[in-house]
């Protein structure tokens, strides 16, 4: 019996120095993540991410970042990459960018954290929309000059004109003053267009179509080097998406809203349920662990004492014949 309680008090004690030992790792490992300063890179791509002349940032995606790194200690050094995303971290001008689209053909070279927004994309044009649109041969797309938008585009129409704007909002007006015949752009811009036209559609209804599997999603992304930073960011994002934070950020622009804080925190609820399972699961398999283990050490004793009884039986025959 006392060799049992020393065994059991052993493996408490083996238990106990390895939760002690991952502690410990991931203490003084957070501890060298958050010794130095991170760079971060954006271009312009308002709402989402701008940049003023005299060199200030803002955006929703800016805003975001900045929280997250806040609660998670770490430092963040904000620098103009109007190159994007895929050149900057590439060549490893940046550590960080607060949000891509995670593409198949990105991840040689970038790596995505688990995804906090999502998006798709629709064809907003002035008439109505009939029949099937196909490679949108003779089409002219006015799309927003940025490297996503544009692979979208000519991913979508291959057999159409792609027209270039400096924004958003111009490349919704040209499909009003003719310059185009039909704009990709985000599901929630063309949606708010539809709604609110800008000024140049004055007159003019927009008619949106959904374009089929062209829904993205959105990671921090970072250099291989950085991912841990990426995901502890992610993390921190996920647990603003829990107290309403994300939520309050994601109502002061019109390029989140309330849907796109729900689905962040669907991906937060999802992680938690995930990760009560895998404790569950842990505990479960712990304990049939030590009940095999008991069971084994049970058999053990059982047969010392048999061995005891008929030693003892065997001793007492003897005796009896002496």
């Amino acid at each position: 019996m006392k060799a049992s309680r020393s065994t059991i008090g052993i493996c408490a004690a083996a238990v106990l120095a390895l939760v002690a030992g991952i502690a410990f790792y991931r203490v003084t490992s957070l501890s060298r993540l958050r010794a130095r300063t991170y760079r971060i890179g954006i271009n312009y791509n308002p709402p989402y991410q701008y940049f003023q002349a005299d060199g200030s940032i803002g955006g929703a995606a800016v805003e975001v970042l900045t929280e997250a790194a806040r609660r998670a200690r770490v430092r963040l050094d904000w620098r103009i990459h109007n190159e994007g995303p895929d050149d900057a971290l590439r060549a490893k001008s940046v550590d960080l960018w607060p949000i891509a689209a995670d593409l198949p053909a990105r991840r040689t070279y970038i790596y995505f954290s688990e995804p906090w927004m999502e998006q798709s994309y629709d064809l907003l044009a002035a008439k109505p929309w009939t029949g099937e649109i196909g490679g949108l041969a003779g089409w002219r797309i006015a799309a927003f000059d940025l490297g996503l938008n544009l692979r979208i585009a000519r991913e979508r129409a291959p057999q159409g004109t792609i027209v270039k704007f400096r924004s958003r909002p111009d490349s919704i007006a040209a499909v009003c003053t003719g310059a185009a015949d039909a704009v990709l752009i985000e599901s929630r811009f063309a949606d708010a267009a539809v709604v609110n036209p800008p000024a140049a559609c004055e007159g003019s209804h927009l008619y949106a179509l959904r374009m089929p599997d062209s829904q993205l999603q959105f990671g921090v992304a970072s250099t291989f080097e950085a991912r841990r930073v990426a995901d502890l960011l992610h993390g921190e994002i996920l647990r603003m998406a829990e107290d309403g934070t994300l939520a309050l950020i994601f109502s002061r622009s019109p390029a989140y809203g309330l849907q796109q804080a729900q689905f962040t925190f669907e991906r937060s609820e999802a992680r938690r349920r995930a990760r009560t399972l895998q404790w569950l699961a842990g505990g479960l398999a712990a304990g049939m662990v030590l009940a095999v283990w008991l069971l084994l050490r049970n058999r053990a004793l059982q047969k010392e004492a048999d061995r005891a009884n008929r030693a003892k039986s065997e001793f007492l025959a003897n005796m009896s014949h002496e």
